[in-house]
């Protein structure tokens, strides 16, 4: 430890970078105000949007629009009854869009609504992938 004496200057200095501090902190604040407000402005620009593939929206389409649009599946069987899960449609397809491979589409029994899309492609490369 130092045994330095401070002197009547030395307290001059230290209250001339007290307003340099806090400015220093009120910019600070202010800079994130301003990105959390630039953030909250960009995530409303990239809401969140329901899945849509093959034109069937996920949580909106319902099983008969998809069997009108994408023709009969390869199968489809039904979930087991359970008391805590609700009962669900399992619906499967070889090849829906451009690219070969099994689509798997769950939709609720009840309701008819799709719940969930599947897409299992086989060889997409990952040009292919980013082209898409």
């Amino acid at each position: 430890m130092s045994s330095r004496r401070f002197l009547p200057n030395d307290f001059l200095v230290m209250k001339l970078s007290l307003p340099a501090t806090r400015s220093v902190r009120l910019f600070g604040i202010a800079v994130l105000l301003f990105v959390a407000v630039a953030g909250q402005a960009g995530q409303a620009a990239r809401q969140w949007r329901p899945a849509t593939y093959r034109g069937i929206t996920v949580g909106k389409s319902k099983l008969v629009n998809m069997l009108r649009s994408w023709g009969q599946p390869k199968w489809s069987r039904n979930s087991k009854r359970d008391e805590d899960e609700r009962q669900v449609t399992w619906t499967n397809y070889e090849k829906v869009g451009e690219f070969p491979g099994p689509t798997t589409v769950v939709s609720d029994t009840s309701t008819g609504v799709i719940t969930r899309i599947n897409f299992y492609p086989d060889r997409l490369t990952k040009e292919q992938a980013i082209a898409h």
